[in-house]
């Protein structure tokens, strides 16, 4: 029984101390962020196709509007699947898809809390207590959170959890007496999986474990002598590199081709005159050392909402100094009260404890700060009560001699110095502009900062106030965390347009418009200077739709038009007709059957209208009253269909019919008088298969070609059914494959471990 509850109590923990870092997700509704017009749509789509029969699809038929954005050809969809199977997987207990990514933002917390809990197991050489706190530092850092409930840049949230098992693996092949395969497992999912979550991340993560290598130079060379280490080295680098394929290749295919705005720096603000301009703004991004965002968030936010004190306000800095005081305080008592027996000891440290927490209720009265005063107390009984008899006894070295100690205090430095100054980033290579915020590199900070108070724990293990010290800190770094506070107020007042209850179709007029997904479209679509050579190019309107949509209305005899709202082409206007037989002008392309209108009096009464082309753009009839008006314009996504491509003064030569459009995939009738060229309402991406068969059964395939950012092909005359599916360039083919046998591989290297420590331990005795 002890056995079990030592075996539980460092995960009962873990679990606890992540409960607190995510408590925001128990309120109702979730506060959105800055990505989750890009995150929300993408889970909601695969969900949708997984649900449907269709699993997981490159092309999109939801986002923008059924244009076929290629987003998950550039983007790994790792996080969105891992939202949308676990919703699939829980719905039949009535948990909603809202829920469920709710509940994997809160597992990244927690699995990354056991994966940097067992990193910390190595650093400190088996002692519980001192991983335990390593592992909860981890757990609360700011800068995570602040990803994932301020910006709810989800994929870099989620990318975090993986961070402790790269990092591990590292550190496990050149500082363990023997070669373990679990060591370069580590590396390989670790590694394989980050890329596969957020590849900026990656990159850099990647490039200070070589650095870190290279400072324990004398470490790999000894290595090099240990059995099967080469060997699994060259292995676990195919296998890590066949994960990253999934992506990786088709990523780097699709670049080279040049067409997309992801090659343009200027756009995607990966120039050196953006990443420079961002520079010394780390503070704004921390998550917890911007103090005067905190305090003027924290003054409007917790004084309009009813969050904390309702009846005095006490500022930040000073809860802020409350807090560290008063905890000191119990710190200083509990380590005092260490001398008497345990019996007596452990009660008067329960209350003790309480006494604790109803001074910081007094002082510091926000949800946050109990919740970092609880989190002491855990950490603090863990250094009291704990049996230490199992922790490794081992004679420690002097830290100075230790290369890890080194890589630690040089690199968090160097990543402050980047995120903070200009010069850097002019002598590095462009490769490392792709970071775009220099602020990114808190995700290292992070990461490095528990592993430098591991390797303090593990060199002086016999400082006992060191424990005390460091768990009052940890409660401090939740205390003073921008995001969740700050996510509790927005939540606290639901009605506030920042938080959403569910996740719709909403979403997807939303996230609909390329502006949301900028990064994967031809720079056809964003450069003013482009025009069609092409009379009735689909490009005309996609471009006036999606780019050149103003936000007002106008007309004769119409005044005080207001537009409400506009999302993916549905747009809410309220106009006043001053005179009978008033138009009204909008900025909306005009495209046949394209839009349903409504009009709406104040009294409910609804009103038929007539809509026509006014040059291109639509605009509508008002009825013979005047009087005020609620326009809802609703936009058919699927009207657009695919069309014979003529040039000025000339007549088309070929008519569409029976068009059907779906996910990566259009299907129409073609009659055509002459050779022709058809243009199809989808971004063009390599890897589109155009199947064309005619009335006598004959197939044949037409080449797909880019005509103004959309695919198009070119037939001779005749009547075709055609068929149009994304299947894949061979390069993109060819990384789905290497993907598989990666799977497999790691899963033989696996099975291959097990027996290879199974017979170690076999001729051992």
């Amino acid at each position: 029984m002890r056995r079990f509850v030592n075996f539980i109590f460092p995960y009962a923990i873990i679990l606890l101390v992540s409960l607190a870092a995510s408590y925001v997700l128990f309120y109702d509704g979730f506060a959105g962020g800055d990505d989750f017009v890009f995150h929300i749509p993408n889970i909601y789509e695969l969900y949708l196709n997984i649900k449907s029969g269709e699993g997981l699809s490159y092309i999109s038929n939801y986002i923008m509007n059924g244009l076929g954005s290629g987003t998950r050809l550039f983007y790994s969809p790792l996080p969105h699947l891992t939202v949308a199977y676990t919703a699939i997987l829980l719905e039949p207990f009535g948990i909603s898809l809202l829920t469920s990514f709710q509940i994997v933002i809160f597992f990244t917390v927690y699995l990354s809390g056991i994966f940097m809990y067992h990193f910390a197991l190595k650093l400190t050489r088996g002692r519980r207590v001192a991983a335990l706190i390593v592992a909860s530092i981890y757990v609360v850092y700011p800068y995570r959170l602040f990803d994932l409930y301020c910006r709810l840049a989800f994929a870099e949230g989620f990318s975090f959890m993986f961070l402790p098992l790269f990092f591990a693996g590292l550190y496990q092949i050149i500082n363990e007496d023997e070669v373990h395969v679990t060591s370069f497992l580590k590396i390989i999912i670790g590694g394989g999986l980050l890329f596969l979550s957020h590849n900026i991340t990656a990159l850099y993560t990647y490039v200070f474990g070589v650095f870190f290598l290279v400072l324990n130079i004398k470490k790999v060379i000894k290595s090099l002598k240990k059995p099967n280490f080469i060997l699994w080295s060259g292995i676990s680098v195919v296998l890590m590199v066949g994960l990253m394929a999934l992506t990786a290749l088709s990523t780097l295919e699709l670049m080279n081709t040049g067409i997309y705005n992801v090659t343009d720096r200027d756009r995607m603000w990966t120039s050196i005159d953006y990443v420079t301009g961002r520079a010394g703004e780390e503070y704004n991004y921390s998550g917890f050392i911007n103090f005067w965002y905190l305090e003027d968030r924290y003054n409007y936010f917790m004084s309009n909402y009813g969050v904390g004190m309702c009846d005095k306000q006490s500022t930040l800095l000073f809860q802020f100094f409350s807090f560290l005081l008063i905890s000191g305080i119990y710190g200083f008592i509990a380590y005092q009260l260490k001398r008497l027996k345990k019996f007596k000891y452990s009660r008067l440290l329960l209350i003790l404890s309480i006494i604790y927490i109803v001074i910081l209720r007094l002082f510091a009265p926000r949800i946050d700060v109990i919740l970092a005063g609880a989190i002491v107390i855990l950490l603090v009984m863990s250094c009291c009560l704990v049996n230490h008899k199992e922790e490794e006894k081992k004679k420690n070295r002097n830290i100075l001699l230790d290369s890890t100690f080194y890589f630690l205090i040089i690199s968090i430095p160097v990543l402050f110095l980047m995120m903070e100054s200009e010069w850097i980033w002019t002598v590095l290579p462009a490769l490392f502009l792709n970071i775009q915020f220099p602020w990114r590199l808190w995700a290292l900070v992070q990461i490095f900062v528990p592993m430098l108070v591991g390797l303090f724990f593990n060199y002086y293990p016999d400082s006992k106030p060191l424990k005390f010290v460091v768990s009052i800190a940890t409660g401090f770094l939740f205390a003073i965390n921008m995001p969740l506070y700050e996510k509790a107020a927005l939540t606290y007042e639901n009605e506030y347009a920042g938080v959403f209850n569910t996740i719709d179709d909403w979403f997807f007029e939303t996230g609909g418009e390329m502006g949301w997904n900028k990064e994967y479209m031809p720079q056809v679509f964003v450069n003013s200077d482009y025009v069609s050579e092409y009379e009735n190019s689909l490009y005309t309107i996609y471009r006036k739709f999606y780019f050149n949509t103003s936000t007002t209305g106008y007309g004769t005899g119409v005044a005080n038009v207001e537009r409400y709202s506009c999302y993916g082409g549905d747009a809410h206007y309220r106009a006043t007709a001053t005179t009978t037989s008033s138009i009204f002008y909008t900025s909306l392309p005009y495209i046949e059957e394209a839009y349903t209108v409504t009009m709406i009096e104040d009294n409910d009464e609804e009103h038929v209208c007539e809509v026509f082309n006014n040059k291109g753009y639509l605009a509508i009839y008002f009825p013979e009253e005047a009087t005020t008006y609620s326009i809802y314009v609703t936009y058919n996504r699927y009207s657009i269909t695919s069309r014979v491509l003529y040039k000025t003064n000339e007549e088309p030569n070929g008519t569409i019919t029976n068009a059907v459009s779906g996910t990566g995939t259009n299907s129409f009738t073609l009659t055509a008088t002459d050779k022709v060229l058809v243009q199809v309402p989808l971004v063009y991406y390599p890897g589109y298969e155009i199947k064309l068969t005619s009335d006598d059964g004959k197939v044949t395939y037409a080449e797909s070609i880019m005509t103004d950012g959309l695919v198009s092909f070119e037939a001779e005359a005749g009547t075709y059914n055609v068929e149009i599916n994304y299947v894949g360039t061979t390069i993109r083919q060819a990384s789905n494959v290497v993907f598989k046998m990666a799977i497999a591989g790691i899963f033989i290297f696996s099975c291959y471990g097990v027996l290879y420590e199974r017979k170690k331990k076999q001729d051992l005795y």
